[in-house]
């Protein structure tokens, strides 16, 4: 499981995913926020990396298949995106990615 307050974000983006956590009780509510086309159905991480979709849809169908998809690898991509963001100095995280980071903490502990 992945420790918010151990990742490399800045303060205000840790504060928006603690926020969301709190808004959203469950799975499904953090997913329903999800565009209806990005509600694809997919069995893998690897099918929907090589589909080649824009980053914030590729973590929108991640997130929404978050349940079917193997939780190590979803972790290493979320380790390696963190890491992008850390490098380049991202101010924030787009809202798909806060999504994907909640979708994860909901499977971890489900």
């Amino acid at each position: 499981m992945v420790d918010i307050d151990k990742t490399g974000l800045n303060a205000v983006e840790k504060e928006k995913i603690k926020q969301r956590t709190e808004r959203y009780c469950d799975l499904a509510s953090c997913t329903s926020g999800i565009n209806s086309s990005y509600t694809i159905k997919m069995s893998s991480l690897e099918e929907i990396l090589s589909q080649g979709y824009k980053e914030q849809k590729e973590q929108d169908i991640i997130a929404y298949n978050i349940h079917r998809l193997d939780k190590e690898q979803i972790e290493a991509y979320i380790k390696g995106k963190v890491l992008e963001a850390k490098e380049i100095g991202a101010a924030s995280l787009s809202t798909s990615m806060r999504r994907l980071l909640l979708a994860y903490d909901y499977l971890c502990k489900h």
